[in-house]
């Protein structure tokens, strides 16, 4: 048989699905089963199931590697590399857009996405809103009444309910 050619499945529509297989195969025994991009099991299995949609070789070799390929993904996304999470989520719909394991990798990146924007948007408004501030450390000289009267602004509640704890002042 011969040797696959380096080419990517995605650009070969038109070659022969035998090399797909063979070049599919050889992926597997590498390891390469969704990465590098263009020359992984997934892709070539693809093409061979675009090219021959009946080809049970390839229906077979899909669903033995969603499995890997929804671990993939999850590691990628956990690593922080949405850009290949996200091409290997879609190579999974390409596959099958409906099956369970897709299904839940796309809920997983929406998860994500979803806290990332809600941890920009925190961080935004942490930006924007100062920390309050902090009540005068009490010092042996001062007495708390004192302390009270150097205290202006929101705070001043604060430093009253401090002075009360102290027995300094009184609430009417």
């Amino acid at each position: 048989s011969p040797t696959p050619s380096p080419r990517s499945p995605s650009t070969t529509t038109a070659a022969p699905p035998v090399d797909a297989r063979a070049a599919a195969s050889l992926a597997v025994r590498e390891g390469r089963v969704v990465a590098p991009a263009g020359d992984n099991a997934f892709e070539w299995y693809l093409s061979v199931r675009e090219a021959q949609p009946d080809n049970t070789d390839a229906v077979v070799a899909l669903i033995d590697l969603m499995p890997i390929a929804d671990q993939a993904a999850r590691y990628a996304l956990e690593s922080g590399d949405v850009a290949e999470a996200t091409r290997i989520v879609d190579l999974m719909a390409r596959y099958d857009a409906q099956s369970e394991t897709t299904k839940a990798a796309r809920g997983r990146m929406q998860d994500w996405e979803r806290d990332q924007a809600r941890q920009e948007q925190a961080a935004r408004a942490a930006a924007i809103v100062p920390p309050p501030n902090p009540l005068p450390v009490p010092s042996q000289a001062a007495a708390p009444a004192q302390q009270v009267a150097a205290v202006r602004g929101p705070d001043q509640d604060r430093a009253f309910a401090w002075c009360a704890r102290q027995g300094a002042v009184t609430w009417r």
